[in-house]
């Protein structure tokens, strides 16, 4: 799959380039690159329901736009790739979510941080740890990014990929809005983001975004603990079955 898109990438450079040469698509990317509105973050301890409130207001499409499921599969490739890989990929996916019942789809808002740890080489995410299960320790420091726990360098590498996937995920909402009617003037939607990754990095994401608005939710804990049981039944299932 890297050497897939590592091409898929090479292909998208040269797309957003054939897109410059046409002024309306070339104002479209401007204009998404250059806005300015603060994004808003909702943010909890994993089974919490932030993926609920993530999917409820995602429904306000006059107001929001956020990574999809696809787009953070293919964070390298998704503004050209999109279309051709939901139709190739069709089927791939099941109804809903295994652990939870909880609907998934192409479409469906995602986590960012799925998106920006595909881009970022797996390095820089406690997500990698789902991969690489025993160096759990490692990788976890990454949920806060504290200056006494990584380094600089390291951050650096998140806030750039992080800040690229969001650009490209409003340009991809521009794109795809000025296409379905050329007739309007599209201004840019807010960023709707959610990851509880995000809970540890506030500070981090308001030195990007000083303006940024968060949205916290929370659960009895109890519940909370008992559906985290849940997750680690389900994936002591799985390791079972390989």
């Amino acid at each position: 799959m890297s050497v897939v898109n590592s091409f898929l990438s090479f292909v998208e450079s040269a797309y957003v380039i054939y897109l410059f040469c046409f002024k309306d698509t070339r104002e479209s990317i401007i204009q998404a690159i250059t806005d300015d509105q603060p994004p808003v973050f909702i943010i909890g301890h994993p089974r919490t329901g932030t993926t609920l409130l993530h999917n409820l207001l995602s429904l306000d499409d006059d107001r929001f736009t956020f990574a999809t499921t696809f787009t953070v599969g293919f964070p390298h490739s998704f503004l050209f790739f999109e279309n051709i890989g939901k139709w190739l990929f069709r089927g791939i996916l099941t109804e809903t979510r295994p652990m939870d019942n909880m609907k998934l789809d192409f479409d469906l808002p995602q986590e960012d941080e799925l998106g920006v740890n595909v881009l970022s080489g797996f390095e820089v995410s406690p997500y990698t740890s789902l991969i690489f299960m025993k160096e759990y320790k490692y990788y976890e420091r990454y949920c806060c990014f504290r200056s006494d726990a990584v380094e600089k360098e390291d951050t650096k590498r998140w806030c750039y990929w992080f800040q690229y996937f969001v650009s490209k995920i409003k340009i991809r909402d521009m794109l795809k809005r000025s296409i379905e009617d050329r007739t309007k003037k599209k201004q840019p939607r807010r960023l709707l983001l959610k990851s509880p990754c995000h809970m540890g990095r506030i500070r981090l994401l308001l030195r990007l975004y000083p303006e940024a608005k968060f949205i916290f939710i929370h659960r009895d804990p109890f519940d909370v603990f008992m559906s985290k049981c849940k997750i680690r039944y389900f994936n002591f299932q799985c390791y079972n079955c390989e």
